[in-house]
């Protein structure tokens, strides 16, 4: 598996981790919840705590990841 897939799958883990209810099969159902939305919402949460704290990915590439501020900007 190349270096640049498996950097994308840690993205995807980490998401999960922190957004548990994202993998929660029976609450991503289309009509009762708007799983596109949450999606969105928890990976730009996400990168703001990596911008904070880093990540395995950043340290992987050795590149720092941007402020916070510039983030958002």
């Amino acid at each position: 598996m190349s270096k640049v897939r498996t950097s994308v799958e840690w993205g995807f883990k980490n998401i999960l981790q922190h957004f548990a209810f994202l993998g929660f099969k029976p609450a991503q159902n289309l009509q009762m919840s708007n799983v596109g939305t949450a999606y969105a919402v928890a990976t730009i949460l996400s990168n703001c705590r990596k911008c904070l704290y880093g990540s395995q990915t950043s340290k992987y590439f050795e590149v720092d990841p941007p402020t916070l501020e510039e983030y958002l900007s």
